[in-house]
């Protein structure tokens, strides 16, 4: 995938022409990421400075995030400008930055239902693979509802209206789902659910309703599964770090020691980047 030359090639295109290049050269079809770069590329921004102010909004609102989370502002900026997978996103993984900016803002209007909605969408038109997260709230929500059926004998017309959106959503990108899982499926992947089951145990520890926290994680559980872990860990991360900054403001032993871990393997990623011109080498 090469950002900096669809960057450079949409400048001074039409929105169709360009997003026709943008697809050929990423190989996507999210049009959020698009979008922004459309206009940021045609406003005559340098892609350097254009990367580094998004980077910059991405660190801000993890921390805005963790602080209304009740995370210490201290371990969430040793976390922000110490661990492995913000440096990938911040240099490699460009569309998925993109998506975790939008994402940490929709967590930030939780409470707020239609900026919860608004920026949730978002987050999923930049990147689909976040449909792993939303599955999981959808789930919860789906199970609520179902109960209320079956004790009530009544849908709430709100209900109604999210599973059409979600479906219309579905649908309207279902050729670039089907092509991404046709890609990265080569069979069950034990080994990816063992990787990250650390992670799980953890989340299920600190969490304080365990059983709607384990069907949260049951989506993303099947997807490890399926399409195994390299592209989809960093969810199990960020899952296990918002549970784990409720506890002692993040100021634990389970924060310290991955904090420590992804620091080393930060280490190796930055070395990566000056001798090969990339974090995951060459």
């Amino acid at each position: 995938m090469d950002y900096s030359g669809a960057y450079e090639a949409i400048y001074d295109l039409t929105y169709f022409q360009a997003f026709s290049t943008y697809t050929g050269l990423i190989g996507s079809s999210e049009p959020i990421h698009f979008t922004v770069s459309w206009i940021a590329s045609n406003l005559g921004l340098s892609r350097i400075y254009f990367i580094s102010t998004v980077n910059a909004f991405l660190v801000i609102a993890f921390l805005i995030l963790g602080k209304k989370m009740n995370g210490s502002l201290f371990v969430l900026v040793m976390v922000a400008l110490s661990n492995f997978y913000f440096f990938a996103l911040f240099t490699e993984l460009e569309r998925l930055k993109f998506a975790f900016l939008f994402f940490f803002i929709a967590m930030y209007f939780i409470e707020n239902k239609k900026l919860f909605y608004v920026f949730s969408i978002v987050t999923v038109l930049t990147h689909l693979q976040f449909l792993v997260i939303y599955s999981g709230f959808f789930l919860i929500y789906f199970l609520k509802q179902f109960k209320n059926v079956a004790v009530n004998y009544r849908i709430e017309i709100k209900a109604f209206f999210i599973s059409l959106l979600i479906i219309l959503i579905l649908v309207a990108m279902s050729n670039q789902l089907i092509a991404k899982m046709s890609h990265y499926y080569i069979g069950l992947n034990y080994f990816a659910l063992l990787k990250v089951s650390p992670f799980i145990l953890l989340i299920l520890f600190y969490s304080r309703n365990k059983r709607e926290s384990l069907v949260f994680i049951t989506p993303l559980l099947l997807m490890l599964l399926l399409v195994g872990g390299n592209r989809l860990n960093i969810f199990a991360y960020f899952i296990f770090l918002f549970y784990a900054l409720k506890k002692n403001k993040g100021l634990n032993l389970s924060i310290l020691m991955t904090t420590l871990y992804y620091f080393a393997s930060s280490t190796i990623f930055i070395f990566n980047i000056f001798e090969y011109g990339r974090g995951y080498g060459m």
